[in-house]
């Protein structure tokens, strides 16, 4: 009898980066999140959800926050150089980098009673070109003409991975 499979969703898992106050675009500086270990849980992807707040105002620039990825097929050297893999400010070229992306989060046109914005992201490992990396993280850069809240608690990012189990 043949063995079929069904996929599983793990724990929703709160990432470690820190987004309070983080400004728009500033000469390139943007925040990198603490690298997840995929070494242990050999997860096939992964799903993420991204919340910002952002200060009150009218919207400028790009209206909206990119947020790029980053990996390690050896869990100690990323695809860009200036990632670390620690919960960190991050000065990158916006116009000339290895961070692979941008998944887009668009804040519209103004602001009018929107003080925050959210994104999921369904398939990480699609963006890795279907593979999820030993070591892998995300940068958040703000373009919305506004600076994120200084409230850290206002900040949502998580991620749940999925995986399959025998039937």
């Amino acid at each position: 009898m043949a063995t079929t499979a069904k996929v599983t969703y793990g724990t929703s898992t709160t990432t470690v980066i820190t987004l309070a106050a983080l400004t728009s675009n500033t000469a390139g500086i943007a925040r990198e999140c603490t690298a997840l270990d995929n070494t242990s849980n050999l997860y096939l992807d992964a799903m993420m959800f991204i919340e910002c707040a952002i200060t009150a105002g009218t919207v400028g620039l790009d209206k909206c926050v990119y947020i790029y990825f980053y990996g390690s097929e050896d869990g100690t050297h990323f695809n860009d150089v200036s990632v670390t893999g620690t919960d960190a400010a991050l000065t990158f070229n916006v116009t000339g980098h290895n961070l692979i992306g941008p998944v887009v989060m668009s804040f519209g046109s103004s602001t009018s009673g929107l003080t925050s914005n959210r994104i999921t992201i369904p398939s990480v490992a699609s963006i890795f070109s279907g593979n999820i990396p030993r070591k892998w993280g995300f940068v958040v850069y703000n373009s919305s003409g506004i600076n994120l809240s200084s409230t850290e608690a206002l900040s949502i990012h998580t991620y749940t991975g999925l995986y399959e189990v025998a039937v």
